[in-house]
């Protein structure tokens, strides 16, 4: 009895082992980059900030570049970057926020630029028009390509 009762956990062990590995190679092969023609489009491009949450229209210029696994650009005051990460269709990962520390008048603009940007988990491209968002109900960054 003693035996049954073994093989019987040994074989859920096995069992439950093998679909974690399952799942694990599924989840793998899911979270690929973004196609190369996405990527192109996101990277090959300087955008600017046009609309910001709930601001129609911004007083200051901010612009963000992406090349291959960074992101960076110039805000109100400062300059800034971080770490890019593709991970499937359409999403992305913003990371290691930096920047230089200026103050100037519209230093409240960037500090709500930034942390939305920390949020950012999809981008979408139609034309020349860049939206970055986020799985709540907060409106977009949305960016026009000015290069």
């Amino acid at each position: 009895m003693k035996h049954i009762v073994f093989l019987l956990a040994v074989t859920g062990v096995l069992s439950v082992s093998c679909k974690t590995k399952k799942s694990a190679t599924i989840i793998e092969e899911t979270v690929q980059s973004a196609p190369p023609t996405t990527r192109q489009q996101l990277s090959d491009r300087k955008w600017k900030l046009i609309k910001m949450g709930h601001h129609e229209s911004l007083r200051y210029d901010i612009f963000i570049n992406f090349s291959d696994s960074s992101f960076g650009g110039k805000a109100v005051c400062n300059s800034y970057g971080g770490k890019l990460e593709f991970r499937k269709l359409s999403t992305i990962r913003l990371t290691g926020l930096f920047s230089t520390e200026m103050a100037c008048d519209g230093l409240e603009t960037e500090q709500e630029f930034f942390s939305t940007l920390q949020h950012i988990q999809y981008f979408n491209i139609n034309g020349d028009t860049l939206w970055l968002s986020r799985p709540e109900p907060i409106p977009p960054l949305v960016f026009i390509n000015v290069h």
